[in-house]
């Protein structure tokens, strides 16, 4: 079965079109109905249908324009146009975009159904024409795609290769670089400290690559975007002449982001320029820029373009505020004292926020680092019972979501907060254990002579320690436990038997009688006669 989608911004051609035609009998199925061009484009991601049928204008895209998209997701699409007369001399330009064919309205049974025939002809033929030749072709096609984004990830990563060739970069990487300018701008999106999983890492990264495309690549000798972890790194090659255009059309770039970021669950963008370059063997310099433009949103705010960030000496005073609280830290941590650590980040926070001259990517890694150091001191003190790299990555990634000064700092403490949360509660279940499994024994022994030594020595600890860790989870100490759990069986004993006293002090793990007695009185305030013939 063929899948089609049908598109038009009027519902009712939507369900005529739909009920034109014995579908099943062409063997087609209508994958979607989508009235607009945006929605169109999101039923063409995710159903990949083999053809679609589109009215010329449409808000959201125009049908041209929705056309181009589609065949940038799925080049092997068929598309039917549906125009009125007014558009009939625009519609025939639709066909140099591959387009198989019009239909003016009011639409025509036959010549519809007609057009559908040939098309399902065209598809069943293409599909038995995939060769292994074919195959291997769009293997090529994709290993050349794949090229292109390394180029970047090693420019970013500074691993780059000898590029001051063109020709040769050009060959290598499967651009079409020509002598005049090179640059690098970085578009970062922020979704608060923590992201949720609506957000769709795929379908992000396909909308905001269409809108770039759109806007720039018209006017570039050649443009790539490479995409990680919300950001895009976007390098275009120009010449002088589109210079001031490409500038404008950044801004509108940046214009057309913000409006669309309430769709994509977006709550921040930013645009960090680095400058343009004569020479491809610079472009690392402008990536820099552009990265470390990016990270001054949590000075400057966001949703702006920010260039003219140069290369900068790290402060000397940063490495001695945070020395210092390194230290302050560890303490705290050593300890699990939670207030402490708490009180030691938001004064090392307020000192940070006095600095003025510390520049973003600055503080992103002074709080970057206070966090490893944080993950060795627990290792250190074997304290650590997660992944600690895994800890890091997830921290980092939240970190990369916050645009403030204050945000990151909150994310820094209410990440360390919770690891610490988590190793008290474990110690404590730690601790909990042996008490348990003691209490245990004393409820299964208690009939025998029992000490501390004993009872200690099962759970693991010396007598002192055990003593302590048994008060400090009981709220009592282990004689008042066991001497609880004797007279309460000889209580149950007195009421519910006929045995003797000497018999039931004896049971209850006592030797001597006259002992048990006096204990019982004191306790219980009346003898073992007299409380059985009060409760028995």
């Amino acid at each position: 079965m063929l899948k089609v989608i049908i598109v038009d911004d009027e519902a009712k051609v939507c369900q005529l079109i739909y009920h034109l035609i014995d579908w099943p009998k062409k063997g087609m199925v209508v994958a979607g109905i989508a009235l607009n061009g945006v929605d169109a484009i999101e039923l063409v991601r995710n159903e990949q249908p083999d053809l679609m049928i589109t009215d010329i204008q449409m808000p959201g895209y125009s049908g041209l324009e929705l056309i181009k998209m589609a065949k940038r997701e799925r080049p092997d699409i068929e598309c039917i146009i549906i125009s009125g007369f007014s558009d009939f001399d625009y519609a025939r330009k639709a066909i140099k975009y591959g387009v198989e064919d019009y239909l003016l309205k009011p639409i025509n049974r036959e010549e519809f159904s007609a057009t559908l025939d040939k098309i399902k002809h065209n598809c069943d033929i293409r599909n038995e024409q995939i060769t292994k030749e074919e195959k291997t072709r769009l293997q090529i096609e994709s290993s050349m795609k794949i090229m292109r984004k390394k180029l970047i990830e090693e420019i970013q990563k500074g691993q780059e290769r000898n590029i001051s060739s063109l020709n040769k970069v050009n060959e290598r990487y499967n651009y079409t670089f020509l002598p005049g300018y090179f640059q690098m701008l970085m578009i970062k999106l922020d979704y608060g400290c923590k992201r949720g999983e609506k957000n769709d890492s795929d379908v992000l990264e396909k909308a905001v690559t269409q809108i770039i495309l759109k806007i720039l690549e018209d006017r570039c000798i050649d443009l790539e975007i490479y995409y990680e972890n919300s950001r895009f790194l976007v390098l275009y090659n120009y010449d002088n002449k589109n210079r001031d255009i490409l500038n404008e059309k950044i801004q509108s770039l940046l214009d057309e982001l913000i409006i669309q970021k309430k769709t994509f669950g977006i709550i921040k963008i930013t645009i960090g320029m680095g400058r343009a370059v004569e020479n491809l063997d610079d472009i690392a310099v402008s990536c820099n820029q552009a990265m470390a433009a990016v990270e001054e949103r949590i000075r400057v705010n966001t949703d702006r373009i920010i260039e003219g960030i140069g290369e900068y000496p790290y402060s000397t005073e940063i490495p001695y505020i945070t020395g210092k609280m390194n230290k302050n830290l560890e303490r705290g941590i050593e300890l699990l004292d939670k207030q402490e650590v708490g009180h030691v980040l938001v004064t090392f926070e307020k000192e940070l926020c006095e600095y003025q001259q510390i520049r973003g990517r600055e503080i992103v890694n002074t709080l970057k680092e206070v966090y490893r150091n944080v993950i060795l001191t627990l290792k250190k003190n074997a304290m650590l019972f997660v992944d600690g790299e895994k800890l890091r990555s997830v921290f980092e990634l939240e970190l990369d979501n916050c645009t403030t000064m204050d945000s990151m700092c909150r994310c820094l403490n209410d990440n360390i907060t919770v690891i610490l949360q988590k190793i008290i509660e474990r110690k404590s279940q730690e601790a909990a254990r042996p008490v348990r499994e003691s209490k245990k024994y004393i409820n299964e022994n208690y009939m025998r002579s029992i000490s501390l030594e004993e009872v200690s020595g099962i759970a693991g600890f010396n007598p002192t320690y055990f003593s302590s860790l048994f008060k400090k989870e009981t709220g009592t100490t282990f004689m008042e436990y066991l001497l609880e759990i004797r007279l309460n069986k000889a209580k149950e004993l007195l009421k519910e038997t006929n045995l003797s006293v000497a018999a039931i002090c004896e049971r209850v793990g006592y030797t001597d009688l006259k002992h048990f007695q006096k204990i019982f009185k004191r306790e219980m305030e009346v003898s073992p006669n007299q409380y059985r013939k009060l409760y028995s």
